[in-house]
């Protein structure tokens, strides 16, 4: 076999096994560049629950773990760390920060030191993060973009109705009650992902309506409480 016959013959063989190491679109053909499927919301989280610290970990831990830092990503994650039973007040009070951000029109999420180095144990977030992730596969299958009008209109709406949930976090001190906000923000992070027009506007008008629901049940209470 000539030198450069065989030389193609080993480029060809190269690329074969490295398309099955990488699982990544067809490098045979000239010209064409690399490209990796994207990581999934749930594969990151998966490795950042095996990552985890013992005993405790931090707010500014898991941010340095995601490999990006959007709104919608950052979002999501804490939207599943408001759910598990460690005190929803410092999820609440990150997205609140984030909410505010986006409307001043914030590139990417800031956050102060007194929220980044807050200690959060470990053992609340493996167990709940593990739970989260065959959820969120499934969910991952399913939104996908569609509703393109719907989306830009509802998106205008994500800082408003997360920063009123953030608040519901914050106000409502029932065992089990920041569940129904957290998960909200989880739909409502996936959808901004996925550009899910569908499943955003479903998620803004039920973030409302559950919002408004636990003002006015926090407002009966206050109004109780007086003589």
């Amino acid at each position: 076999m000539p030198d450069e016959a065989q030389q193609e013959y080993r480029a060809v063989q190269w690329a074969v096994r490295l398309r099955a190491i990488l699982d990544v679109d067809d490098l045979t053909r000239p010209g064409l560049l690399i490209t990796i499927k994207p990581t999934t919301c749930s594969r990151v989280l998966a490795d950042i629950v095996r990552q985890t610290p013992r005993g405790h970990f931090t707010v500014g831990w898991l941010l340095s773990k995601l490999h990006q830092r959007s709104f919608g990503v950052v979002m999501l994650f804490l939207g599943i760390l408001g759910t598990a039973p460690i005190g929803s007040s410092l999820p609440g009070i990150a997205l609140a920060v984030i909410a505010i951000q986006m409307m001043a029109g914030f590139s990417e999420p800031v956050f102060p030191r007194f929220i980044t180095q807050r200690k959060l144990p470990s053992p609340y977030f493996v167990r709940f993060g593990l739970r989260a992730v065959p959820v969120l596969r499934h969910f991952e299958r399913i939104v996908h973009p569609r509703w393109p009008s719907a989306f830009h209109s509802a998106k205008d709406l994500i800082a408003i109705v997360v920063l009123l949930l953030s608040a519901a976090l914050l106000v409502t001190p029932i065992p089990f009650s920041n569940i129904p906000f957290a998960v909200l923000i989880i739909l409502i992070a996936l959808a901004s992902i996925q550009a899910d027009g569908l499943l955003l506007s479903v998620s803004v008008l039920c973030g409302f309506v559950v919002a408004g629901i636990a003002f006015a049940g926090a407002w009966e209470a206050i109004v109780g409480l007086i003589p």
